[in-house]
C-alpha cells in the first residue's frame, strides 16, 4: 500500500463483513455471490445451488444495503422461450420498472419480464461507434432496443426499423 492511501473494500468484501455481522454461517459464506449486474436501482444475482433461502434473503438484503439498490433479483434460470423471458425470483423489494442508463441512452423496462444482457455489451459499443449516416437499419428481435437505440442515437442511421415480437418487450421499446 502506498503511504497516506487507504485501501478501498470492494462490494463484494463489505457484502460478506456485513453477512458476518448478520450472522450468516461460515459454510453459506463461502457461497455468497462475488459478482451482480445492475440495472438502475435493481441487482441481480446469481447464486450457487445449495444455499437454504433464508440466507439467500440476508446476502440479498446485505448487496441492496451495501450498492444502495431498492431490489434484488435471482437468476432462477435459463432465458426462455420465443419472447426470450427471464427467469427471475424477486428476493427483496419492491420490483417494477427500472430505469438503465448505458452509454447515454436511458433504457427503461422490468427485469423480472424482459431480457436485458449485459454480456451484449461489446456489440451496443461497436454498434454506437459505427458511422451509419444515410443508413437504414432494420433490427429483427429488438428486445428494448438495446442495439437499434445506440445505432440511432450515436451512430446517425437514416432510419432505423425496430422489430419486436414480444408485446412487452416492444411496449419498451416503444417508450
Amino acid at each position: 500500500m502506498i503511504p497516506g492511501e487507504q485501501w478501498r473494500k470492494g462490494p463484494y468484501e463489505q457484502v460478506i463483513e456485513w453477512c458476518i455481522r448478520a450472522g450468516i454461517p461460515g459454510e453459506i459464506l463461502s457461497m455468497v455471490p462475488h459478482d451482480y449486474t445492475r440495472y438502475g436501482s435493481t441487482v441481480v444475482l446469481r447464486f450457487p445451488p445449495g444455499i437454504p433461502e433464508e440466507f439467500e434473503v440476508k446476502i440479498a438484503v446485505g448487496w441492496a444495503k451495501i450498492l444502495k439498490a431498492e431490489s434484488v433479483l435471482k437468476v432462477a434460470g435459463i432465458v426462455r422461450g420465443v419472447y426470450r423471458e427471464p427467469s427471475m425470483i424477486r428476493i427483496y423489494g419492491p420490483g417494477g420498472d427500472v430505469t438503465h442508463k448505458e452509454n447515454g441512452i436511458i433504457y427503461r423496462f422490468d427485469p423480472e419480464k424482459v431480457m436485458f444482457s449485459k454480456g451484449n455489451l461489446p456489440e451496443r459499443m461497436r454498434i454506437a461507434e459505427m458511422d451509419l449516416s444515410g443508413e437504414t437499419v432494420v433490427d429483427l428481435f429488438a428486445g428494448i432496443g438495446y442495439f437499434t437505440l445506440p445505432a440511432a442515437i450515436h451512430a446517425g442511421a437514416e432510419k432505423v426499423y425496430a422489430c419486436e415480437i414480444n408485446p412487452v418487450a416492444f411496449h419498451y421499446l416503444k417508450e
